[in-house]
Parts: structure tokens; sequence; C-alpha cells
């Protein structure tokens, strides 16, 4: 046999091998149980499990000097620009399960409410604190811009605006 046969025969084996693998593959896929309905919803549900609070009880929680980790994931320029009254600046894009536990803000139990520009961000934030294992997680809706115009004139009483101290 010479080097050309060789040849031709290493690639039909291999196109057999390569058909009957797919076969094999498809098969056991199709074999596989489809989701049901019932299942098909359980992951939707997984997805909009999100917990959201409104400024005004996030100014509540505030008066009333309750016990809770208000996370501002914004950047640092926007966090100097102004801020809510106790919150810790976690830029979203610094924020990982490490650095929550290395700035002690490990403990998944505490109340956590997160807050970004609008929303997006802090909906992102909340997203990896629950993959963490984060349970008492809050969503503050329309972020810090949503909390100004809900609070309306009031809104100097719970911000900070560390520029306008220079």
């Amino acid at each position: 046999m010479d080097k050309k046969q060789s040849i031709i025969i290493a690639v039909v084996l291999l196109v057999v091998i390569l058909i009957t693998g797919g076969f094999l593959w498809n098969k056991k896929k199709a074999e596989a149980p489809a989701k049901t309905t019932a299942e098909k919803t359980n992951v939707v549900e997984e997805v909009n499990t999100r917990v959201d609070i409104s400024p005004e009880e996030v100014v509540n929680k505030i008066k009333n000097k309750e016990k809770f980790v208000l996370l501002d994931v914004r950047t640092q320029k926007e966090y100097q620009k102004s801020h809510i009254i106790g919150a810790i600046l976690f830029p979203l894009q610094a924020l990982s399960e490490q650095s929550l536990i290395d700035f002690d803000l490990g403990n998944k139990k505490a109340e956590f409410i997160v807050y970004c520009k609008s929303g997006v961000r802090s909906a992102r934030a909340y997203k990896l604190l629950s993959g963490w294992g984060y349970t008492n997680l809050k969503n503050m809706t329309g972020g810090i811009d949503g909390f100004v115009k809900a609070m309306g004139t009031s809104t100097s009483e719970f911000l900070v605006f560390p520029d306008n101290l220079k």
C-alpha cells in the first residue's frame, strides 16, 4: 500500500468516526427528556426574583436608623459628585466576593441595598451578590436619579455633596 492509499483510508476512517459520533451525540440529546413547562417557568421565576425597594422606603430605613448596608456601585467620580448618607462606595467593576470579605462585608445574611445612577448597574450587582450567596438583598428602584426625583426638595437632607465641600 502506498502513501496516497494510506492517507485516503485514514480520511475515510476519520469521516466514518465523525459521522458515527455525531449520530450517537444527537441520539443522546433526543433521548434526554424535554423540559416541562413548569421547569421552564421555574427558570424564569429564578431570574425574576430580584427584590426592589423604593427610594422612600430607603429614606424610612435611614430615618428609623435601621441596620443595613447601602452599597453605591457607581464610579468614584459619581460618588464624589453626590451620594446617599451612609452609602459605601463599591464600584461595580471592583465588586467581587473576596473584595467584599476584605472590606468586612462578608456577612451574607445582612441586609444589603444596592443602588447606582439609574438601576442598571445595581441590577447587575444584585445578580452578582445573589450568585455569591447573599440572601437579604434589595435593589433601589431608579437609582440615585430616582431617589432625587422621589425626594424632591428634601433631597439635601439625605445626600452628601463632597465636591461642594471643597
